[in-house]
Parts: C-alpha cells; sequence; structure tokens
C-alpha cells in the first residue's frame, strides 16, 4: 500500500491506495482476505486516513464479490487510460 492523495479533484481527503491484494487460490474462503483488508483499516485510521482506494479489473468478477462483502463502494467516477511509450 501506498499513502496518497488521488483524484484531488474529486475528494481532498487523504487516502491509502492498495496496489494489489492477492490470496493465493488454495487459501481462499478462509477469511485472509478480510483479516488483510480489517489490517489496512486499522493502520489507515491510525494515521487519520479515512478511505482506502483500489482498482479492480472488470472482468474479475470473484474480487468485486469480495469488496462488496467487506463494505466497498464502486465508484463508476474515472476510466482509467493508459498511454504506452516502449513502441
Amino acid at each position: 500500500y501506498s499513502f496518497a492523495n488521488t483524484n484531488r479533484a474529486f475528494n481532498r481527503t487523504k487516502c491509502m491506495f492498495l496496489d494489489i491484494l492477492f490470496v493465493d487460490q488454495q487459501h481462499r474462503r478462509k477469511k485472509l482476505g478480510k483479516k488483510l483488508m480489517d489490517e489496512l483499516k486499522n493502520i489507515a485510521l491510525s494515521k487519520d486516513i479515512t478511505r482506502i482506494e483500489f482498482w479492480c479489473t472488470k472482468d474479475n468478477i470473484e474480487s468485486h464479490e469480495f469488496y462488496k462483502t467487506i463494505g466497498a463502494e464502486k465508484i463508476n467516477l474515472l476510466d482509467v487510460y493508459n498511454l504506452n511509450l516502449s513502441n
């Protein structure tokens, strides 16, 4: 994770940005993801950060369902673009 003020035009509060959360297939459905997210919440709150942001690909249905179960809200505010300079 990292700390940033992302999307400052829309929300000026401090946030924690989670780059990736991955639980190996054999360890899923054991509440490990929830425990990890709970610990991130504790870290954020200890630093007076009141939101955590993360991205998820549209086709990753399993992750979408997980994020819903922990109370995350999907925000349809941005489209992400990538300008590839390696051509």
